[in-house]
């Protein structure tokens, strides 16, 4: 479970997330991965960030929310904000694999 709250004013936004991952076992227990990392990706380039719940990775593709979206912010780091916006909506449906 996951806990996402964000606040979003003309004048700034605010996102707070807890860190918890876990893995559902087969026997109904859910066994903690990851609880130091965040889930508030920044996004310089439009001075905002993203949070993200759900899917956290992957494991058959040694995949994770997390490292694609930050390389997603990165490889869109040297264009200009539209071009970002543009580029990186589309992104953020398209997912690497089918499920």
């Amino acid at each position: 479970m996951t806990v996402v709250s964000a606040l979003i004013t003309k004048h700034c936004s605010a996102h707070a997330s807890d860190s918890l991952i876990t893995r559902l076992q087969p026997d109904g227990r859910h066994e903690p991965l990851e609880w130091e990392r965040s889930k508030i990706i920044p996004v310089r380039r439009l001075r905002g960030a993203m949070t993200y719940w759900g899917l956290a990775t992957y494991d058959a593709y040694k995949w994770s929310t997390f490292d694609w979206l930050t390389d997603q912010v990165r490889a869109l780091a040297n264009h200009n904000t539209l071009r970002v916006l543009l580029l990186l909506s589309p992104r953020l449906c398209a997912m690497p694999f089918r499920g």
